[in-house]
């Protein structure tokens, strides 16, 4: 009876893989004397072989083997070394360097003043998903709804000059949790989320879950802001997904923001780990700086295809970025390549060979931000907007009073240096009585 130690000798002697239990060597060794019937001891026997004619057919056969694995990396060399544009574009490198089923590129805009700060009150008007294969980086479907502004519905024409959203269509759009409902039927309809039940359908925060802020009650008065707390059951996910967003911004901001604004807990999709194309780009290509869309692209010897800040071209543009990462890239020392030197834009540091290599590689997409749900959401109240803007046109009218009355006096005196002296014009005088 032949043990498990004879077969892994043999295997030993054959070149191969000796590791596992003994149905799975002695399947492995019987699947390689099939191809190579000349190693099987049994015929061997027949043949009269004597042992060292074994031993020299075993060595012959390992040096096939190797010599077929030398070939099979020789030809990998040789198609990568084929490609025409810089990038290796290649199915298998996107899905090694993938973690997810999907990839949902994400890129909300929202209500805005021009040189507001950062703890404005915005409010989602646009809420745009692009859904990514995450084994080729395709494009699968997209979702697109404008949202409907509750609490201050009017939109700035800062705001609609830089989105190109007009108020016309904001007006007749959803408010965000009908959106939220929508959005959860499209992830529902992609296999993403299980059942139709709906955790933020339907439900709203009561008093008890939602503290304008923990940290001071002064704080709280002056509208700075609040913390959410995840009360309503998780959904069911049926795939692996991460949300892309272009910075941190869309998610740990702006849809923390508009929960806030809704009374909604947040949604348990955004309190997973997403990718931050904008960070994982920096780091990628060790950069000094962060870089906007345009910025990327333009590195990567592309430009931006639709309208800069309408949502649904933005995370259409962040899906292109994710890919080109994602694939490889390849320096065939020509202008289209990001190494090429005389591409003064698309170099950022000199290239090593060991970056070049690694670039080769492609970039692992996996997430790189994590949502801190005790984090304090940091805004003014709406009613501190009304004072701040109060306080501002009492003080341009004060402005441009002073500036008219200014400019009044300055206009009699001047008309008074230019006056010429007649009997009609003469100053009047007293007279006596």
């Amino acid at each position: 009876m032949t043990t498990a130690d004879d077969i892994r000798a043999q295997l030993q002697q054959l070149g191969l893989d000796s590791r596992g239990n003994k149905s799975t060597i002695k399947a492995r060794l019987r699947k390689y004397q099939k191809k190579e019937p000349s190693s099987n001891p049994s015929n061997a026997a027949q043949s009269n072989d004597s042992d060292n004619e074994k031993e020299v057919d075993a060595s012959l056969s390992a040096e096939r083997l190797t010599g077929r694995k030398k070939k099979a990396q020789s030809r990998t060399t040789d198609a990568t070394a084929d490609d025409t544009d810089g990038c290796t574009d290649s199915p298998t490198l996107i899905e090694k360097n993938s973690r997810y089923d999907y990839m949902l590129a994400f890129d909300v805009e929202a209500t805005c003043e021009s040189g507001i700060s950062f703890e404005f009150p915005n409010e989602v008007i646009e809420f745009p998903v692009v859904l990514l294969d995450g084994k080729t980086l395709e494009v699968i479907d997209e979702f697109q709804s404008y949202v409907r502004p509750v609490n201050r519905p009017k939109l700035s024409q800062f705001c609609m000059d830089l989105t190109g959203i007009q108020q016309e269509t904001v007006d007749n759009a959803p408010t965000f949790v009908e959106v939220l409902a929508l959005f959860e039927e499209w992830l529902t309809k992609h296999g993403i989320i299980l059942g139709e039940y709906s955790p933020t359908k339907g439900h709203g925060i009561d008093n008890e879950h939602f503290s304008p802020s923990k940290k001071s009650k002064k704080g709280a008065r002056k509208g700075k802001g609040g913390n959410l707390q995840l009360t309503q059951p998780d959904f069911e996910y049926g795939a692996s997904f991460c949300f892309v967003t272009d910075g941190p911004f869309d998610i740990r901001d702006f849809i923390a923001k508009q929960c806030l604004h809704s009374r909604i807990p947040r949604p348990s999709y955004f309190t997973k780990p997403y990718l931050d194309v904008r960070t994982l780009f920096r780091d990628y290509f060790d950069l000094t700086n962060w870089l906007n869309l345009e910025g990327m692209l333009k590195f990567l010897g592309e430009t931006f295809v639709g309208r800069q800040h309408s949502g649904i071209c933005d995370a259409r543009n962040v899906g292109r970025i994710l890919k080109q990462i994602a694939q490889g890239f390849v320096d065939l020392g020509n202008e289209n390549s990001i190494f090429h030197p005389a591409n003064d834009l698309l170099v950022a540091t000199p290239w090593s060979e060991a970056k070049i290599a690694k670039f080769a590689g492609g970039c692992v997409l996996k997430a790189n931000r994590h949502i801190d749900q005790t984090r304090e959401v940091r805004m003014w109240s709406f009613e501190k907007v009304k004072r701040l803007e109060k306080r501002s046109s009492e003080q341009q009218q004060t402005t441009a009073a002073g500036s008219s009355s200014g400019a009044n006096r300055n206009k009699e005196e001047q008309n008074e240096d230019n006056m010429t002296v007649t009997p009609e014009n003469e100053p009047l005088k007293a007279t006596e009585p």
